[in-house]
């Protein structure tokens, strides 16, 4: 119960609900130097999201956002797939990850 009870208070600190209410400008910039995003679902219903981290250009990215506006972008996508997907699709989730390279293992270790 801890550990909901500092979701739900990161959620308010944060504003999360309000996040994916108002446009999010930065999205387009991030997409571009860190490709991901919810692909389809497979034949059992399961949704499928894919990472391109071996195309992630964290030095690009973080020479125009901070961290914290990276954290907001991605904290909206995954409020805006619980709110548009959650109730069309089961939980599970099939996640596909790129690590041929992964040039931001330097950045987040």
């Amino acid at each position: 119960t801890l550990m909901l009870k500092n979701h739900y208070e990161w959620r308010f600190k944060n504003k999360i609900s309000e996040l994916y209410k108002n446009p999010f400008s930065h999205s387009d910039y991030i997409k571009r130097f860190y490709p991901n995003g919810f692909h389809a679902t497979d034949k059992q219903g399961r949704l499928i999201y894919i990472e391109r981290l071996g195309a992630v250009d964290m030095p690009r990215l973080l020479s125009q956002l901070t961290p914290e506006i990276i954290i907001q972008h991605f904290a909206r996508e995954y409020e805006g797939f619980f709110l548009n997907r959650f109730s069309k699709s089961l939980l599970i989730k099939i996640s596909f990850m790129n690590f041929r390279i992964v040039p931001f293992l330097k950045y987040v270790c």
